[in-house]
C-alpha cells in the first residue's frame, strides 16, 4: 500500500489527510485510525504523524480538492467549469466511505443509482483529447434531474466527510 498527501480546502481552510492506494481486497481510501480520518493544517504535521505511525509518504505534489467550490455549487447548481471539481469530490467521498463498511455500501449504491451522471462527469474531462485523439470535445448537457442526482451524492459525501474527520495537532 502506498501513502500520499491529500490536499483539500474546506471552510476556507487548507487541510491535509493521508490517501492510501487500494489492494486486491480493499479499495483506495483515506488513512484512518480508531475509525476516524486524521486531518492536519500543515503538510509537515501530516508527515510527522505519518512517521510516528510508520507510514512512508510518497513525495508527490498533491492536487487541491476545493470542497468550498463544491459547497457553493450545491447552492447554485451552475455547471460551468465545475465538472472536474465535482468528479474529484465524488471520488474523494467514495474513498472516505471505503473506511466504513455500511457507508461504503450506501455510497456504492448511490453511485450505481446515479452512474449515468458519474459517467457524464468523467467523460466531460475529455481525457482522450489530451492524449492526441482527434475526437470532438464532449460538453454534456445537464438536466435538472442530473443536477439533483449529483447534489444528492455530494451532500451525502460532505456529511460523511464531516463525521469522519478529526483534526490532529502536532
Amino acid at each position: 500500500m502506498d501513502y500520499f498527501v491529500l490536499w483539500f480546502k474546506l471552510d476556507y481552510r487548507h487541510q491535509y489527510a493521508i490517501w492510501c492506494t487500494g489492494s486486491q481486497h480493499q479499495p483506495d481510501h483515506l488513512y484512518h485510525h480508531n475509525g476516524f480520518i486524521p486531518i492536519f493544517d500543515r503538510v509537515s504535521a501530516l508527515k510527522t504523524y505519518a512517521h510516528i505511525q510508520n507510514l512512508t509518504i510518497i513525495d508527490e505534489a498533491p492536487i487541491l480538492h476545493n470542497l468550498d467550490q463544491v459547497k457553493i455549487w450545491l447552492k447554485t447548481s451552475q455547471m460551468k467549469n465545475m465538472n472536474n471539481e465535482l468528479l474529484a469530490a465524488w471520488n474523494l467521498f467514495g474513498d472516505i466511505a471505503a473506511i466504513h463498511p455500511v457507508q461504503h455500501l450506501t455510497f456504492e449504491a448511490l453511485t450505481q443509482k446515479h452512474l449515468i451522471q458519474y459517467r457524464k462527469l468523467f467523460a466531460a474531462q475529455n481525457i482522450g483529447r489530451t492524449a492526441g485523439c482527434v475526437r470532438p470535445k464532449y460538453d454534456p448537457t445537464w438536466t435538472k434531474d442530473d443536477k439533483k442526482a449529483i447534489s444528492h451524492v455530494l451532500t451525502y459525501g460532505l456529511q460523511l466527510l464531516r463525521k469522519s474527520f478529526r483534526h490532529q495537532s502536532i
